[in-house]
């Protein structure tokens, strides 16, 4: 009897020959080791006991897996082989699973309602397309007025368009996004967005196009759901569920009717993930045409998802973790060869890393890239951005200041230099005058005594420094172009009162967990100077030297560098803290070692004078404009500073403890009886909260008693629930626990990318639940009760979906923006934190 022969719809004939297969091997085993036969008996009882309990749960899953894993191995038993089955539990039973789910159509459930999902699958995803886009573009012009960070998003986009240079804490790919939109409709720039409230209708400004691409996406999210839990496996019943929850969503339908850039990053995660499943869905086929093009859409949208919004990297930690696994799962596989093809052709272990490094790693990082290439080649001219960026990357933007600055301005510092120092980040000098700290604190602390040391925000005579070698005291004895270089011991000698800058284990005059910094003056203090630094010039001996360059590398004007204290291995930084009375209110500065951040500790050298350049390149105008990396490498350390001191108290922000149940929302918008106030479906938020602990727990459960060898599940449900499970909350962990450690402001739209794995989650354990129940049923009343499960499957979801209706028409005038009375906004507020205006 060949393989081929047996019927894949019988789970009769398949047990049977796995029964004989056990004997068979049970027999075997007794006679080579002279086992009793009680033991065996009783061995093969066990096992048949597990197969039980697996065929009482899920009995027709069972027989459709097992029969597909199974086949070959119980033809070999008929022709009377002792060869033992394969286990059909653990990663075997996931991988039969998937395989047999994938000789159906794909994306096609092999679950309670399997034969709806054929019939229905395009019917459903087309409804749920329609829906989605129906509920997002009704009433996109309303209101027509600037709402929330359209103030923000809109201007980028404009100053895009006038190729003027701007600064923001997010990557560039959304923003050009939605710049190319209004230049495809007819946007010429000259509008800014710079007044919350202004009426697009008055300055005739072109917004609907730009709202309507925003959200267009958002509606796409909703479709993409539905594909996601397909590809998983899930009934049509299911992933519908999950795609019209997502459409009923309140919270989400509000952020993506607005200039605003998370419909963009909620589309590009989630299809991201839809990739990634149906990836996933092809594992039994690697290398063919359909599996290499799902894995590159996978890459090509993590990509756009990172570079729309940094916390896009928690798809991409979702997506690693998954593949870390996959290619774990397939080194312990005995047939997939490591280097050299097997016996039958298989591609290798490296090719199958290979091409997942191709289009997980080196796609996405090139797509990142690529979007602040376009952005650095499209904003060439001067902006209101230049104040955030060196004065070197200035002096390469069209009509900048600096450039006229640059004429007479040398590259390259020389020791005898007379030189400011300027704070990037707090934008001040480096600064001294003839006043001293207070030898006592109002809090008992003492302090050195010496000249003060401050951060001065103007221009002044006492911002001079002069830059002596560490041995040397005066500069009138360099006579030759000495240049500084990178790693060089310097002193700092203030060029009014000729004092020389200098740090010491003294507590700083504002915080006393650093240290001091003051300047010595030799003539009346007698505490011991230390007064030695050493520059750094953010010197990178591997690109240096890959680059071709010998030596080290010189200290250049207006160039990021820090200070490095040689005694104490301090680093010289200001933190924006002010000085009391006794200090004018100008700048703490202070020495750190530990905890110094880069942007707080970067200076730049500002102004350069002395007799010693008359002879140096001081004709000569600085390089026109930094190179990629180095412009690269310093707007991601300004944006990340300018993100961590996002810190200021907001009046709608919230703590991510308080979103999984909607403790308060965010107002964008306040008119006459009208309001857009961002909240979710208090519905699907709370029961997909539950949900959430549901599967945990399960998840458990089903851990613990497989370690006793009890196998509750079927391999096709359990691939579904603990496989696809784990994944979807492994997701929805990634995207709202690290927020936990955010001291930046916060608001309940940073939760909106866990809600579409967490309403996922919802469906799935809807659907496990009826699959449970309808197991249990039959193992009381009769197999006869399975029949009923599809129609438990579509009360419930059917159940589930009236209710988000009920709160989707309650709450979604706060979404359009309706004129709503005072009773009507009472009504709808359901919980007394939800400040909505009455």
């Amino acid at each position: 009897m060949q393989a081929a022969e047996i019927n894949p719809t019988v789970a009769t004939p398949v047990s049977q020959q796995l029964q004989q297969s056990r004997t068979a091997t049970s027999n075997q085993q007794q006679r080579e080791s002279g086992e009793s036969a009680g033991t065996a008996g009783s061995n093969q009882q066990q096992r048949a006991k597990q197969q039980n309990a697996r065929d009482a749960i899920d009995p027709s899953a069972t027989a459709t897996t097992t029969t597909a894993s199974a086949s070959g191995a119980a033809s070999r038993v008929v022709q009377g082989s002792s060869e033992k089955p394969p286990r059909l539990d653990g990663q075997s039973a996931a991988h039969a699973a998937l395989r047999t789910s994938s000789a159906a159509k794909p994306g096609v459930s092999q679950g309670i309602s399997a034969e709806w999902d054929a019939k229905y699958y395009w019917s459903a995803l087309g409804l749920i397309t329609v829906i989605s886009l129906a509920t997002r573009l009704f009433m996109l012009s309303e209101p027509h007025f600037v709402i929330f960070d359209e103030v923000h998003f809109g201007k980028f986009a404009s100053y895009y368009l006038r190729r003027e240079y701007f600064f923001d804490v997010h990557p560039p790919i959304g923003k050009m996004l939605l710049a190319l939109v209004g230049y495809l409709s007819g946007n010429d720039g000259s509008y800014l967005f710079e007044n919350l409230g202004a009426d697009y209708l008055v300055d005739n400004v072109p917004y609907l196009p730009l709202r309507a691409f925003c959200a267009v996406l958002g509606a796409l999210i909703a479709p993409a759901s539905f594909v996601t839990l397909s590809a998983f496996g899930y009934s049509v019943v299911t992933s519908t569920l999950a795609g019209l929850l997502v459409v009923l969503d309140v919270g989400l339908l509000t952020q993506s009717r607005y200039i605003l850039l998370d419909s963009m990053l909620l589309f590009f995660t989630i299809a991201a993930f839809a990739s990634l499943a149906q990836f996933i869905s092809k594992r039994e086929s690697p290398f063919t045409s359909g599996w290499i093009f799902w894995l590159a859409s996978t890459g090509v949208f993590l990509g756009f998802a990172v570079g729309i919004k940094y916390v896009g990297i928690f798809v991409i930690a979702a997506v690693g973790l998954y593949t870390i696994y996959d290619l774990w799962t397939l080194l312990g596989d005995l047939s997939v060869p490591i280097l050299g093809a097997g016996s039958d052709d298989r591609p290798t272990f490296i090719e199958h890393f290979a091409i997942r490094a191709v289009f997980l790693i080196i796609v996405p990082i090139a797509i990142f890239l690529a979007g602040f290439a376009i952005h650095f080649a499209v904003l060439t001219q001067s902006g209101p951005g230049d104040a955030f960026m060196s004065l070197a990357f200035q002096a390469g933007l069209q009509g900048s200041s600096i450039q006229n600055l640059t004429r007479t301005h040398p590259k390259t510092i020389y020791y005898g230099a007379y030189v400011t120092i300027k704070s990037q980040a707090h934008n001040c000098y480096i600064h001294s005058h003839l006043h001293r700290y207070p030898l006592h604190y109002p809090t008992g602390r003492v302090s050195s005594a010496q000249q003060q040391v401050t951060c001065y925000a103007h221009k002044d005579a006492n911002n001079w420094w002069i830059i002596l070698r560490e041995q040397d005291t005066d500069a009138s004895q360099y006579k030759e172009l000495m240049p500084v270089r990178h790693g060089d011991r310097i002193k700092l000698v203030h060029a009014t009162s000729n004092t020389t800058l200098n740090s010491h284990d003294v507590a700083g005059p504002v915080n006393a967990i650093l240290q001091e910094v003051s300047t010595f003056n030799a003539a009346v203090d007698t505490v011991t100077p230390y007064p030695v630094f050493r520059i750094d010039t953010n010197y990178s001996p591997i690109l240096w030297s890959t680059l071709g360059l010998g030596g080290t590398p010189e200290w250049e004007s207006m160039l990021p560098f820090r200070l490095h204290h040689e005694n104490t291995s301090a680093t010289l930084q200001t933190k924006g803290e002010a000085l009391p009375e006794w200090g004018f209110g100008q700048g703490e500065v202070t020495t750190a070692v530990t905890g110094v951040s880069i942007a707080d500790s970067s200076f730049v050298v500002e102004e350069i004078e002395d007799h010693i350049f008359r002879h140096s390149d001081a004709t000569n105008p600085i390089r026109a404009r930094l190179g990629f990396l180095q412009s690269f490498i310093e707007l991601q350390t300004e944006m990340f500073a300018a993100n961590n001191r996002l810190t200021d108290n907001h009046a709608y922000q919230s703590r991510p403890s308080e979103w999984p149940l909607l403790h308060r929302g965010i107002s964008f918008w306040q008119g006459d009886q009208r309001q857009v106030y961002l909240i979710g479906n208090p519905v699907i938020w709370w029961s997909a909260t539950a949900a959430i602990l549901l599967l945990a727990v399960a998840d458990v459960v089903l851990l613990i008693r497989e370690r006793r060898a009890v196998y509750d599940l079927a391999p096709a449900t359990r691939f579904r629930m603990v496989v696809c499970g784990r994944m979807l909350l492994l997701a929805w962990a990634l995207h709202y626990v690290p927020f936990m450690t955010f001291a930046r402001q916060l608001f309940l739209h940073h939760y909106l990318p866990a809600l579409m794995f967490k309403i996922m989650i919802l469906a799935i354990v809807l659907e496990h639940g009826v699959e449970f129940v309808v197991g249990l049923a039959a193992k009381l009343f009769g197999p006869s009760v399975r029949s009923s499960g599809r129609v438990a499957l579509l009360m419930v979801a059917s159940t589930t979906t009236a209710v988000a209706i009920r709160y989707f028409l309650l709450l979604a005038p706060l979404a359009y923006g309706m004129y709503q009375a005072r009773s009507d906004v009472e009504a709808i507020k359901l919980r007394k934190s939800w400040d909505l205006k009455l």
